[in-house]
């Protein structure tokens, strides 16, 4: 800000000085040329007459149409010489190099507060991944607003109290990123992110502003038709509003942008499997509990594998689904909207052997080192739930 208010000064009084020096008045200099020609043309032939007496009247008569063909050549047709011409020249010059300094100065100046701001940025992401505790990184980013007001620390902030169950706090803050957003027209492609995860944390701290939750989720779908937050939302929204049709709509639009592989993949299936059942038209699926040997430990991101095949010598999964490792023990309904394909699922098998596999290596198929657990010939009919145990290494 200071850059551009000295940047505005030194443009106003260069102006000033070229305008004044332009049209400061310099004296009389409007000599007519006719009057200049004429008075060249009156030395001339006063001095012709002198030497008349020296020259034939032939010779006389050529010189006097000399002197006068002479008069006409420097009059021209007869304009005044007007001094301000050039000086008007010479302004518009001078004013293409005012707005040409003037455009380098944008381009030096302008420019510089955002790149204190990345500068910025990138030591707060230094400090973040330094930070030892939640609490440290909050404290972080909260001391960053005080050098930048911007729309994504505020989004950051919200995500890192979201992280710490502090619900409240992560709406305020998402809150006043999408208000910040909404005044800057470079943020309208992440405003529909900004909305969603606002009305996702007021749905979650205040139960009684259902209408303000799905004002917001709806304006960011609209934004965004893909919007995977407020899509969830919404499906929440339905189920709790015990509106399972809406609940089915949503979560169904959700689990159709989820990956195959991602762990959240496993929670939608499971809502939407509920609201078709509330709807009376729920499928086949096995009700399962998930747990582990105790005395395995392994990194909490680990996936897991959980998936129901026909037999052992038919390995290829007709259902599964990604959860992890830190999530143990579960509970979780296996669906036919988690099939692999088209020509998987639960409808034509009657029982089926339910797998459990921590995959070490990350990957579906099993490798050395993976721990797993099974049973067999479990009924798809049964409304009983199946309890596997993950104790066996591979």
């Amino acid at each position: 800000m200071i850059e551009w208010g000295l940047l505005g000064a030194l443009t106003v009084l260069v102006f000033w000085t070229v305008w004044r020096a332009h049209f400061t008045t310099l004296g009389a200099d409007d000599v007519s040329s006719m009057a200049a020609a004429r008075v060249i043309w009156q030395n001339r032939l006063a001095d012709l007459k002198q030497r008349r007496d020296e020259l034939t009247p032939r010779r006389y008569a050529l010189e006097l149409d000399r002197i006068r063909a002479g008069v006409l050549a420097d009059s021209g047709d007869g304009e005044r010489v007007d001094a301000q011409g050039p000086k008007v020249v010479a302004l518009a010059l001078s004013l293409v190099a005012v707005f040409g300094a003037t455009l380098w100065g944008y381009q030096q100046f302008g420019g510089m507060n955002q790149v204190r701001y990345t500068l910025d940025g990138q030591a707060l992401q230094g400090e973040l991944d330094r930070a030892e505790s939640l609490e440290q990184a909050i404290g972080l980013v909260e001391d960053s607003l005080n050098r930048f007001d911007s729309p994504e620390r505020y989004f950051l902030l919200g995500q890192l109290h979201e992280q710490g169950g502090a619900l409240a706090d992560a709406h305020r803050q998402f809150s006043r990123a999408r208000e910040l957003a909404e005044l800057d027209v470079q943020y309208e492609p992440v405003l529909s992110e900004f909305l969603a995860w606002e009305a996702q944390t007021l749905l979650f701290s205040d139960r009684d502003q259902v209408e303000r939750v799905a004002a917001l989720a709806e304006r960011a779908l609209t934004l965004n038709a893909e919007e995977t937050v407020a899509l969830g939302v919404m499906g929440v929204l339905g189920f709790e509003l015990r509106d399972f049709e809406m609940a089915a709509e949503y979560w169904q639009r959700l689990l159709a942008l989820t990956p195959a592989d991602s762990p959240d993949r496993a929670v939608i299936a499971q809502g939407l499997a509920a609201a078709r059942e509330a709807l009376g038209q729920g499928g086949p699926s096995l009700k399962l509990v998930i747990e582990r040997q105790p005395e395995l430990v392994v990194d909490p991101n680990t996936p897991v594998f959980v998936y129901a095949r026909m037999a052992p010598d038919q390995p290829a999964p007709l259902v599964v689904a990604r959860i992890r490792f830190g999530d143990l023990p579960t509970r979780l309904v296996l669906t036919d909207e988690m099939r692999m394909g088209p020509m998987g699922g639960l409808a034509g098998n009657d029982r089926v052997e339910v797998v459990a596999r921590v995959a070490l290596g990350g990957t579906v198929a099993p490798q050395a080192g993976d721990w797993q657990g099974s049973v067999a010939d479990v009924e798809i009919a049964a409304d009983t739930v199946t309890r596997v145990v993950i104790d066996t290494p591979l």
